[in-house]
């Protein structure tokens, strides 16, 4: 336990203090307790309390580095266990400090603030900080309005961010691959052939009916089917007997097969190609995507109630067409094992901290899947800019930023952050898979043939009253005849 004592004279009440402080800690009954003599300011004092040495008088160097086996305490927030086998960094600062290493772990980041009583929750990490019941936050946090009146930040110990992560979709799922192949020119250029091929083999149908080359009587429309089939590569019973005519229909065919297999080649490369037109959130936001967000006390938090680190409108928005159109926050908020297999197998975005998120992907999904994972921002104003929180006014800030210093130029955080954190994922260039047609990549072919059948049925109601109608007709010439 750490004794920080602004208020107290040496004269009244150091030998109060020392008992207390020898009471804590027998085994350092013949070495020397600290005594805050200014703001900012450690003191050396021998036992009988007559033979202090502040640490102004030595050099900078021996000033901030030994503390001489003094308590630092340290409040540490997790949200799952497995972090607390990870936290090195302030081992490594007691050593260079010479000082006792003390810990305590709560799952209560402390984001909530009672401006009644100015004090953050009892028990959180901040609240323990900010009580005096710890004399740093063991994790990294944003600079808010309300923190900087209790607490100095510095230090920010790792790169790491908070971005949307996604599965690049499927191109159909945007656009309409169908007509992707050919550009606009293209398809105005294929338009031209059908007409003027139509208009030429009609002309040329005109002059075999006009000779008597033709069996049976043809017409425009059986032109047209010819056309249709041959862009579909497929026939048609119309057969000319001119020259002319069958040589005309031999170049339809070549043109159309030639433009046949260039749209197949280009239409299955689109089919399973990955769209890259979601660059933001509120494209995400719009696309077909459901999502989610890490299940961490700070989310909660930020995302249920007003606050000035989110985006107002856009944590409104996701409130209300998200969050509260479903049955429960934790279908909502979820854990990275549960997002990422959620985002590995449906649209579904889900937000986290790169490093988490990337551990789960590495361990999941295949080489392929890894190549279409995507970033964008979230509704955070500020998702990278997080740093070492310590109570204001205290003593030891100099020393922890030496010690931060000293970890950052040594190369352990450097180590640490390499083994544990996966900024990047291993996508080794573009790999080509194959994957099933579904209902999504076809829908364009069901409507058309959804149209088709709607305006066929229409044809044949017309038709049949059509039918009536001239028969009708008729009926009442023959009677006015006689």
């Amino acid at each position: 336990m750490l004794f920080l004592l602004p208020f107290l004279t040496v004269e009244t009440h150091f030998s109060d203090f020392l008992r207390d402080f020898l009471d804590f800690i027998p085994s350092r009954a013949n070495k020397i307790c600290i005594y805050l003599c200014q703001n900012n300011d450690l003191a050396i004092w021998s036992l009988n309390g007559t033979d202090g040495q502040n640490f102004l008088s030595k050099s900078l160097a021996r000033d901030k580095l030994n503390l001489n086996g003094s308590p630092m305490r340290v409040s540490f927030y997790y949200s799952y266990k497995e972090s607390l086998n990870h936290l090195t960094d302030f081992r490594y600062i007691a050593e260079f400090l010479n000082a006792s290493y003390y810990t305590t772990f709560t799952s209560n980041f402390g984001l909530t603030f009672n401006e009644t009583t100015n004090f953050y929750e009892e028990g959180s990490m901040l609240g323990d900080v900010q009580r005096g019941k710890a004399d740093i936050a063991g994790i990294t946090g944003w600079i808010e309005k309300t923190r900087i009146n209790f607490f100095r930040f510095f230090g920010p110990t790792t790169p790491d961010t908070i971005r949307f992560l996604f599965r690049a979709p499927p191109i159909s799922l945007l656009q309409n691959v169908y007509l992707m192949p050919f550009d606009v020119l293209a398809w105005y250029c294929v338009a031209v052939i059908v007409f003027v091929g139509i208009l030429l083999l009609f002309f040329i149908l005109i002059q075999e009916r006009y000779l008597n080359q033709l069996g049976y009587d043809a017409t425009i429309v059986d032109v047209i089917m010819t056309f249709l089939s041959a862009l579909l590569q497929k026939s048609w019973d119309l057969d000319f007997k001119s020259f002319a005519g069958r040589l005309s229909l031999a170049v339809t065919y070549l043109s159309f097969l030639v433009l046949f297999n260039a749209y197949s080649a280009s239409i299955i490369v689109f089919l399973q190609g990955t769209s890259e037109t979601i660059t933001n959130f509120e494209e995400l936001f719009d696309a077909k995507f459901d999502i989610g967000v890490h299940d961490v006390n700070y989310n909660r938090y930020y995302f249920l109630n007003p606050n000035d680190r989110t985006d107002e409108e856009w944590r409104l928005r996701v409130f209300k067409e998200k969050i509260s159109q479903k049955s429960s926050y934790d279908e909502f908020f979820l854990t990275v094992d549960k997002g990422i297999e959620k985002m590995q197998n449906e649209l579904f975005g889900f937000q986290s901290q790169i490093s988490a998120a990337h551990y789960v992907i590495n361990k999941k999904f295949t080489q392929a899947q890894k190549c279409t994972v995507r970033y964008v921002k979230t509704i955070y104003l500020v998702d990278n800019a997080v740093y070492m929180a310590i109570r204001k006014n205290s003593p030891y800030l100099e020393h922890y930023k030496i010690g931060m210093r000293r970890i950052f130029e040594h190369g352990l955080q450097r180590r640490i952050f390499q083994k544990l954190f996966n900024m990047k994922l291993p996508c080794e260039g573009n790999i080509s898979y194959f994957s099933g047609i579904g209902v999504v990549e076809t829908r364009f072919i069901f409507e058309v043939f959804l149209l088709g059948v709607i305006m066929s049925v229409q044809i044949l109601f017309l038709e049949i009253l059509v039918e009536k109608w001239w028969k009708v007709k008729r009926r009442t010439s023959v009677k006015r005849f006689l």
